[in-house]
């Protein structure tokens, strides 16, 4: 269970100060980040089922519980048969056949400096703004959802 796979069709993130924040929806999650170029990239989840930000940091991702199943640090990964999913499905039998509805959610999480970003989505889209600050690029990703 927990097997981590990097995605590598993204950005880089900036390492001292990549800033992510999120803009959401009842269905979709937009996640905006400085990359290492100081561009702004937009990673957009579809059929966004839960989403969570806040530990590990750089420093902590060992001790989280999908350090031990090669999670790395300013990464954006995939987890394959994740305990995640299979935790909601068990207690709350919610993501069901029915709820799928034909598509087929993933647990993706994004290790930055300060935070880690975790979602269970049926997929995404990147996208890079043509804004020059964080709060510009938040008003496209407020359009987006």
């Amino acid at each position: 269970m927990n097997e981590i796979v990097i995605i590598d069709n993204h950005p880089e993130c900036s390492i001292g100060a990549p800033c992510p924040t999120i803009v959401a929806s009842e269905h979709k999650v937009v996640l905006s980040y400085y990359t290492d170029d100081d561009t702004i990239c937009q990673i957009i989840f579809s059929h966004c089922f839960e989403f969570k930000m806040g530990m590990p940091d750089e420093n902590m991702i060992e001790k989280y519980p999908l350090g031990a199943s090669g999670l790395m640090d300013y990464e954006f990964q995939k987890v394959n048969h994740s305990s995640w999913i299979s935790a909601i499905e068990n207690q709350y039998k919610t993501i069901s056949e029915y709820s799928r509805d034909g598509r087929k959610y993933e647990h993706y999480i994004f290790t930055f400096h300060d935070r880690s970003f975790e979602c269970i989505s049926s997929g995404f889209e990147i996208k890079i703004s043509e804004k020059n600050t964080m709060n510009e690029s938040m008003t496209d990703a407020i359009h987006e959802i």
